[in-house]
């Protein structure tokens, strides 16, 4: 696994019931799915290497479709987070530190570790949310 540089952002696919009043993601946003072993996000910065002309709503499409891809349904009510990795990797309570990390080489699949165990958790890298692109305006 290769670690996201602290210079870029990871996204997430965060679904409306997840969101504040605001619109912003909870920590619910970034509880495990079924079948996750990591808080799974997307490497930004993974299509600028691919196509530095890319613009940032083109990004969005492609990630868009990387969920697709991966058989994951993204709704149009729902949210992108998008986070700073040297925040995310900031964030520390106790023992933990997380680690931002490319899944697999090809892919912008990436992963926060370690797996979360506890609310306060999630809520750490809710606070790392740096802004929210809505879904319909992509």
């Amino acid at each position: 696994m290769i670690d996201i540089p602290n210079h870029d952002h990871v996204t997430r696919y965060c679904p409306k019931y997840t969101l504040d009043e605001s619109g912003k993601p909870t920590g619910d946003s970034f509880k495990l799915r079924v079948g996750e072993e990591y808080i799974s996000v997307d490497w930004f910065e993974y299509f600028k290497k691919i196509n530095s002309q890319l613009t940032e709503k083109e990004i969005f499409q492609m990630l868009e479709q990387a969920l697709i891809k991966r058989k994951f349904t993204p709704k149009k009510n729902g949210v992108f987070s998008y986070h700073n990795s040297g925040k995310v990797k900031e964030k520390k309570y106790k023992e933990i530190y997380f680690q931002v990390k490319q899944i697999q080489r090809d892919s912008s699949h990436s992963g926060i570790f370690p797996k979360p165990t506890r609310l306060y958790e999630v809520e750490m890298i809710a606070e790392t949310v740096e802004k929210v692109i809505l879904l319909k305006e992509i």
